[in-house]
């Protein structure tokens, strides 16, 4: 499959070598990414994501499916987008955490 494939990479303290931090995969014909590699502090695998079935949301492109995988912990997460929405105005209590009365809350110092 032609792709473009961007490699993010940081300095390993005290050297000149570089360490992993990313690598994103782009289809070279829309540019729109594909799969996403990620690793973690020490440049290891850590982190899968999968870009598939992107659709136009109000003008702009967008992956229906999002598919996360974790292979060291065994964990695999789907998330399916049905619709979205740019630009909303958010009110500053959608931002509020209210719990039900029964909740016991902890404030720590």
């Amino acid at each position: 499959m032609p792709e473009y494939i961007l490699r993010i990479t940081r300095p390993k303290p005290g050297s000149q070598q570089q360490t992993l931090v990313r690598v994103v995969y782009f289809h070279r014909d829309d540019l729109l990414p594909y799969q996403q590699d990620i690793y973690d502090s020490e440049g290891k695998f850590e982190t899968q994501v999968t870009y598939a079935a992107y659709q136009d949301f109000e003008g702009g492109k967008y992956p229906t499916t999002v598919t996360i995988k974790r292979p060291l912990e065994e964990i695999q997460i789907v998330l399916t987008v049905d619709e979205v929405h740019q630009n909303m105005l958010l009110k500053d209590d959608q931002f509020a955490v209210t719990f039900p009365p029964e909740t016991p809350v902890q404030k720590l110092e």
